[in-house]
């Protein structure tokens, strides 16, 4: 079985942004013109989804893989409508939040 072909949709943080290029060849939406054929998953960051249009311009799209907690800005509705599974990284900020929000108490504590 071939390895799904990967685009990265938008801008990633930068110690990310090499990586799907990297490992799997994957080109940036933007670079691709009208040659979207056989690209299977989408790769989006923080703030940046995938809508309608962009679904329209992936035929071959079967996921889009959020680097980040929530997976609201991608058209949920029309990738449930069309059997895009939508993925995102749960979990990954719950240390970072309960660390700011002990330093935050120590602030106040401290004034």
């Amino acid at each position: 079985m071939s390895q799904p072909r990967v685009v990265r949709v938008s801008p990633l943080m930068p110690f990310l942004e090499e990586a799907p290029e990297r490992e799997h060849a994957a080109p940036s939406l933007a670079d691709l013109g009208d040659d979207t054929g056989g690209l299977e998953v989408a790769v989006v960051g923080y703030g940046h989804g995938v809508t309608g249009e962009i679904m329209d311009r992936l035929p071959d799209l079967r996921a889009v893989v959020n680097f980040g907690v929530g997976y609201d800005a991608n058209d949920v509705d029309e990738a449930t409508r069309r059997g895009i599974r939508i993925a995102n990284t749960p979990d990954v900020l719950t240390d970072a939040v309960a660390d700011l929000a002990v330093a935050l108490v120590l602030d106040v504590l401290r004034q």
